[in-house]
């Protein structure tokens, strides 16, 4: 695109070729949770399908535009099921901490690893739970660069306990294990958290008494103490397994996607926060389709837009975009990314800036890792080709595709 050139804003990444879906790996991937270490960078932890033993690599990629160039393939715990369950946390730029589970009985384990450029170097394996099951289910997040919390599933009943770990250099130091909610059996059977600061956090949960329900608490920390609130429920029936992804608009907002209905569709609903009392607003629907929320990756571009990265029924890869004012909340365009074979089958989406993200993502038969680097739809634009088609502004800067440009709109 050339500065003069008449423009018109998109409204579908069908009509872009900005989508460069990129192999990232030739393995078999059962598991990922990537992280955004800059802009121009990220890393991303995954499970491997071989021999069922679940091992846990990493790996870090460096992003241009929307080319990605892949670093070495690091193979993190060899350990029986250590990428069965992950969950990332970047503490800086240069240093991951990734909880996870280990061996058959999903012990809860964690470890800090070190980035220097591409290479990938990592610290003792600490575990941080000997109860069974205590890494069935993991939600970790970062308080500060030296302090992260997690959420976690704990023994057979898959109870809802929390606990803060401190991290100097790559020693991790646990602290209490706590229980967040006393009558939610289930309840951590699905988890996320998303942070407010960095003495409080949300979590999102499936509850459990005479069926399953979505729950929401905020915990207070502090340093290692943390005090639960009293847990809310949301109106709205989901399924027997609960998807759920909670992100933080706010120190006083979150938007939550899930799972509703018995067809696992895809749900939001926008809580406001008040100290640690909850008030859950309107549930929308945000695809009604059968199975649009059985795998869900939200991020959060600022206050108000959001992106819902999903699969559907055919485990192909979606995109919902979503405008939020206050506590209304807009359905902007829903677009397929991908139509290949289980491209929807694992998702793990990350901001890098406010108009980019990272959705790393299985992909084919083989369910191999691939990426792809997407430009916030509203700032895409593409150049007149036809007299039919109508002239949004006119470019007064040159760019390749997938690139920023300044568009100047006419006065009309």
């Amino acid at each position: 695109m050339e500065a003069g050139d008449f423009v018109r804003f998109l409204s579908d990444y069908s009509e872009t070729n900005e989508v460069k879906d990129t192999q990232l790996n030739s393995v078999s991937i059962r598991t990922i949770s990537a992280v955004a270490l800059s802009e121009n960078k990220v890393f991303i932890a995954y499970g491997d399908n071989i021999a069922n033993n679940y091992y846990l690599h990493g790996i870090v990629c460096t992003i241009s535009g929307t080319t990605i160039t892949v670093g070495t393939d690091t193979v993190l715990r060899e350990a029986f099921c250590a990428g069965n369950i992950i969950s990332a946390v970047a503490l800086n730029e240069n240093k991951i901490f990734i909880a996870h589970s280990t061996n058959s009985n999903y012990f809860l384990y964690g470890f800090v690893c070190t980035i220097n450029g591409n290479e990938i170097t990592v610290g003792i394996d600490t575990q941080l739970s000997s109860e069974v099951k205590s890494g069935n289910t993991i939600s970790a997040v970062k308080l500060d660069e030296g302090k992260v919390f997690i959420a976690h599933s704990y023994g057979s009943s898959y109870y809802l306990y929390g606990m803060v770990c401190t991290i100097s250099g790559t020693t991790i130091i646990k602290g209490t294990d706590t229980k967040l909610c006393s009558d939610a059996r289930n309840g951590g059977s699905e988890i996320s958290v998303a942070v407010l600061d960095s003495s409080k956090v949300f979590i999102a949960f499936s509850h459990y008494v005479n069926s399953t329900l979505l729950y929401s608490i905020v915990c207070t920390i502090n340093g290692t103490t943390i005090t639960k609130g009293t847990a809310n429920g949301i109106n709205i029936t989901i399924p027997p397994n609960l998807f759920v992804s909670a992100v933080a608009l706010s120190s006083n907002k979150v938007f939550v996607a899930f799972s509703y209905n018995n067809s696992y569709s895809l749900g939001g609903v926008i809580c406001i926060v008040n100290g640690t009392t909850i008030t859950g607003g309107t549930v929308y629907a945000l695809n009604s389709a059968t199975n649009t929320g059985k795998v869900i990756s939200t991020v959060v571009l600022n206050q108000n837009k959001i992106q819902v990265v999903h699969s559907d029924s055919n485990n192909h890869l979606y995109l919902r975009l979503c405008t939020i004012n206050e506590t209304i909340l807009t359905l902007d365009n829903k677009t397929q990314l991908s139509s290949v074979e289980n491209s929807g089958s694992t998702i793990s989406a990350v901001a890098l800036s406010e108009n980019n993200i990272f959705i790393g993502h299985s992909y084919g038969a083989d369910n191999y890792l691939y990426g792809m680097v997407l430009g916030y739809l509203a700032n895409l634009v593409k150049t007149i080709t036809s007299s039919t088609e109508e002239i949004s502004g006119i470019a007064i800067t040159s760019g390749q595709a997938g690139e920023m440009v300044q568009v100047k709109k006419p006065n009309v």
